[in-house]
Order: C-alpha cells, then sequence, then structure tokens
C-alpha cells in the first residue's frame, strides 16, 4: 500500500498544473524549459517596492513563458518591440533607472522584466533594484538575476537576436527526496547547494 501511495504521489507530481503557486517569496527560482543548454533552475531577487507580485494577489507560475531580449538592451528609450503575448523581457542594467526600463518594457506590452547587471566584474550577483523619485506606477513583476547567468543569456541572444528562452517563473523550490526535476545552474551559488543533485 505504502508502494502503491508512493508510486501515486510520483506520477501525479509529474503532471503540470497551470498554475502553482509559490510560497517562498524571499529566494524566489526560475526553471529554463529551453534551449537544453540553458536548462537549469536559477535564482532571482524580486524587486523591492517595484512592481507588482506575480500574477497580482498570489505569486502564481507562469508557465513556458517567452524571454527575451530588449531592444535597445538597456531599455532607457521606449523599446522597438511590441508584444501582443505574455512576454519577460531581459533587460541590462545601468544608463537610466530601473522604474523608467520598466515603464519602456510595461508600454511595450511586455509581463514581467527580468534586469542582469552588465558589469561583470562586480563581485555582487543580485542588487536590490528600487524605485526612483518619479512615482511612476509599475503593474508587471520585476526580478534581478544574477550576472554570470545574466551573461549566458546575452550570450545566447547575442547568437540570434530573434531566439526565445522558455521558462516557468516563478517555481517552488522542491526539496522531496522522489523527485529531483529541478537542476540548479552550476555557475549559481545558493549557499545551501546540498538539496540539488
Amino acid at each position: 500500500m505504502l508502494l502503491f501511495l508512493v508510486l501515486v504521489k510520483c506520477v501525479i507530481s509529474k503532471i503540470p498544473a497551470q498554475y502553482e503557486e509559490v510560497v517562498d517569496t524571499e529566494n524566489m527560482l526560475f526553471t529554463v524549459l529551453t534551449p537544453y543548454d540553458l536548462a537549469y533552475t536559477y535564482q532571482m531577487k524580486h524587486a523591492y517596492m517595484l512592481g507588482s507580485q506575480f500574477n497580482a494577489e498570489l505569486n502564481r507560475t507562469m508557465k513556458n513563458l517567452d524571454l527575451v531580449q530588449a531592444f535597445p538592451l538597456q531599455a532607457c528609450s521606449p523599446l522597438e518591440q511590441k508584444f501582443v503575448i505574455p512576454t519577460a523581457v531581459l533587460i541590462e542594467r545601468g544608463g537610466c533607472s530601473f522604474t523608467e526600463k520598466v515603464n519602456n518594457a510595461q508600454d511595450a506590452g511586455a509581463a514581467l522584466v527580468m534586469v542582469t547587471d552588465s558589469d561583470y566584474a562586480s563581485r555582487r550577483e543580485y542588487v536590490n533594484m528600487i524605485p526612483d523619485a518619479s512615482l511612476r506606477i509599475v503593474d508587471i513583476p520585476c526580478v534581478f538575476i544574477g550576472t554570470t547567468t545574466g551573461r549566458y543569456f546575452l550570450e545566447y541572444f547575442h547568437d540570434d537576436e530573434n531566439a526565445v528562452i522558455k521558462m516557468d517563473i516563478p517555481v517552488e523550490r522542491l526539496t522531496s527526496p522522489w523527485i529531483h526535476h529541478q537542476r540548479k545552474a552550476p555557475w549559481e551559488y545558493w549557499g545551501d547547494d546540498h538539496w540539488l543533485m
């Protein structure tokens, strides 16, 4: 009987729900589905007092979300792209405030903004994204990803500027000994790396 229950739990957990509620919002994660070279689980930091939570009042996973590179990359002027389907935009830090960057992406129809540092020599992987003094309202989630991860994503986009990264964001951290479909990116350090293979 116990073996049967374990088997049922394993099968059910493999069936993706349309939405998963994410409880731990302090240390948020996302998973890249494609391309295969980048198919890992990554850590991200949600902006402080800038933007919304994921899917308004609940932190719900956006499934199969497209991530594209912003044009211009620093998004300090209106984006050249216009989005009609839910799309995340990767933006490089620098040149203007986070609020201006996110507002330009929001005006282009982006569903989420992901910012990465342009200073590869920086020893800080994450920064606190805070709003500027303009008091402009941002209605989409904004996250900051690590410098090394951002560099890998930008290199992928550099090879093909029309490339798309498919991801689930945010995802809950899985610690079950039975199922390990999350693989931490080998270049990221989370401080407690014993939990994933």
